[in-house]
């Protein structure tokens, strides 16, 4: 006797992914549900929500160094580490690994600074669109996996047995 396996789906990470090119930067964003994605994602949420909930403390001087995370470090740091998955970035003929601190040095080198506003400014839109997408996408798996009707085991009679 052989042991069948039937109505087994096979796993489908959801994924979210668009193009940019702005200002001769070409990028291609990528979001994928992984573990360490929605790790990620989650804590950054919850930063977002602390900012927007400011304190009078958060106005003072030795809260403000350069070392202070502000909603604008968090999305370069989930854009550079998490999102971009290539890019046409180079230092010195070498193609430059897409991570935060690279995308720091590449919107540095723009020498207008209305070009290095301009790059930023339609990442955070794209980076926006996607993870609210990202995130109707995993509400409705979610909303889909609790309304999966499951079938009674065969093994039980469906009566309970009095506690003893």
């Amino acid at each position: 006797m052989t042991f069948q396996i039937k109505d087994i789906q096979a796993y489908k990470p959801i994924v979210v992914t668009r193009k940019f090119d702005t200002l001769g930067l070409v990028a291609d964003l990528e979001i994928k549900e992984t573990p360490t994605f929605k790790n990620a994602l989650r804590k950054f949420q919850v930063q977002f929500r602390k900012m927007s909930q400011l304190s009078e403390d958060d106005f003072l001087a030795e809260n403000n160094s350069e070392q202070s995370l502000t909603d604008e470090k968090l999305m370069l740091i989930l854009i550079g580490e998490y999102m971009i998955k290539s890019w046409n970035a180079e230092k010195d003929g070498e193609l430059l690994e897409p991570s935060y601190q690279n995308l720091k040095m590449v919107a540095a080198n723009y020498e207008r600074d209305e070009d290095m506003a301009q790059i930023v400014s339609n990442l955070f839109t794209i980076a926006n669109d996607m993870i609210n997408e990202f995130s109707d996408k995993v509400r409705g798996k979610d909303e889909a996996a609790a309304t999966t009707k499951k079938k009674p085991s065969k093994c039980m009679t469906g009566t309970k047995k009095a506690a003893s």
